[in-house]
């Protein structure tokens, strides 16, 4: 069986990576490191003689792991050398190296920075940044009144971060690490994508600002990074104990190496948000469509997909992508971007803050919480999810975070006889509705604020009953 298994997976790691590589489509398309391939080994056996069959040398390895990168001569073709490591008995897996690009290819010139440089006053200024359509959309600052993402770790693997911003003033718990130059300081330098990393992570803070981030720099100055160095970060991703992990780019090639290391996040309980691409085109792309990662199509300010966007059986939800405003590195240190890379923050910020209320979610579960409590009612009409453009609907903070908040009616953070009286003038309409809306106070389930959730109420606060429970 050993053998028959390891046969598949050579016809999945030689023909498909190759196949990916003539069909992509001229903003996602990859090519391959050259001359090299990554490769992991069985347990006892040797990377060494692994690349001897190649002609090859060992040139770098992920601590930890049995994965090691391989660079092969000039001579030697990318597929003749992977039939010949997948023979070799020391290989169990043997990948290209594929070089990724970030999506915004199209949109480089539609980052418009905010020459006005406005200072940072905590809430209220930038205006834009606080009081942006995007951040509203999805309910962001309503979510806060429930939770603000405290005590949860978000890894960003990118281009780097602009460290002297002062919007990440104390956000960080710790560095990262530097893929690319291989150092333990991921700044961003200057380049084509200069502000990229920063623009993201902005987009977090924004979501969840009490949240701590971990950047991992595998994408150059220009958007180009390998998958070696995305693999590394990943696994980097788990080490560090991240509770999150934000994949602001894509590929066409299904890369198993990789793979493995997104099905060890899962493992993890890692919840994961990624970009499907900027070709307007309908897709399968990766990491947004491996297990347990959220594919966050992009919308505009009437809640029609970008005209940019990707789409496809992949799209999980759909969150604001245009037309964002966020931190950029540099002297005006803000501006405006669009992409899907800016719309699968969104949905990483969103699963920090129920990770907050809730640390012991698994990957599936929150993923079911944000594809659950998405919005279906748009303005232009109805989504029926599974929908190839807006998945299940548009990304609602509001709505996940009260999920794990029933009970809590007045969101002072625990359940008290304040929470009693405050549902009890609602069902005899003596008062306004829960804050930070009924569900809150739907306590059994059914869709409805009534007596019963009441009495459920009181069953807990007065006769050692059942504490209000999330929805399943």
């Amino acid at each position: 069986m050993a053998n028959t298994s390891k046969r598949y997976r050579a016809v999945l790691g030689v023909i498909v990576p190759l196949l990916g590589i003539i069909m992509a489509g001229h903003a996602i398309a990859e090519s391959t490191a050259s001359q090299q391939v990554i490769v992991e080994i069985g347990v006892g056996k040797s990377a060494q003689e692994a690349a001897a069959a190649i002609n090859g040398t060992v040139i770098d390895s992920i601590p930890g792991k049995l994965i090691y990168l391989l660079s092969f001569p000039d001579s030697q073709e990318l597929s003749q050398t992977l039939t010949t490591l997948y023979e070799n008995a020391n290989v169990d897996t043997a990948q290209p190296n594929h070089i990724v690009g970030f999506t915004e290819i199209d949109q480089v010139d539609q980052v418009i920075p905010d020459q006005s440089a406005p200072p940072l006053l905590q809430g209220t200024s930038p205006a834009n940044y606080y009081g942006h359509a995007g951040y509203d959309a999805i309910g962001a600052d309503s979510a806060h009144k429930v939770s603000t993402g405290e005590n949860i770790i978000v890894a960003i693997i990118d281009n780097g971060i602009d460290f002297e911003h002062p919007l990440f003033n104390g956000a960080f718990e710790c560095n990262g690490y530097d893929f690319v130059d291989d150092d333990p300081l991921p700044a961003e330098d200057s380049g084509l994508y200069y502000g990229h990393g920063t623009f993201v992570a902005g987009i977090i803070m924004r979501v969840a600002p009490d949240c701590k981030l971990i950047p991992y720099r595998a994408f150059d100055e220009d958007g180009s990074g390998s998958v070696f160095n995305i693999t590394r970060a990943v696994y980097r991703a788990i080490e560090d104990s991240a509770r999150v992990l934000n994949m602001s780019f894509s590929m066409t090639s299904d890369n198993l190496i990789l793979k493995d290391a997104i099905d060890a996040a899962f493992d993890a309980n890692i919840a994961m948000a990624a970009a499907p691409g900027n070709d307007s085109s309908y897709v399968s792309v990766y990491p947004a469509d491996y297990r347990g990662v959220i594919a966050v199509s992009a919308i505009d300010s009437m809640d029609l997909i970008s005209d940019f966007s990707n789409y496809g059986d992949l799209i999980d939800i759909c969150a604001p992508g245009e037309d964002i405003y966020s931190s950029l590195a540099g002297s005006y240190q803000w501006g405006t971007w669009s992409g899907t890379s800016f719309s699968a923050p969104m949905a990483a910020g969103v699963s920090a803050l129920i990770l907050s209320l809730e640390p012991n979610l698994t990957t599936s579960r929150v993923e079911q919480v944000l594809a659950g409590t998405a919005e279906t009612e748009l303005v232009w009409g109805t989504v029926v999810p599974d929908d190839s453009l807006y998945g299940h609907g548009r990304l609602d903070a509001l709505e996940a975070v009260s999920e794990f908040n029933r009970g809590d009616v007045d969101c002072s953070g625990e359940i008290n006889a304040i929470d009693k009286a405050y549902l009890q003038d609602y069902i005899y309409q003596y008062g306004p509705a829960p804050i930070p809306l009924p569900k809150v106070g739907d306590l059994d389930c059914s869709g409805e604020v009534d007596l019963t959730d009441y009495m459920i109420l009181i069953n807990y606060l007065e006769n050692g009953g059942p504490k209000p429970t999330p929805c399943e």
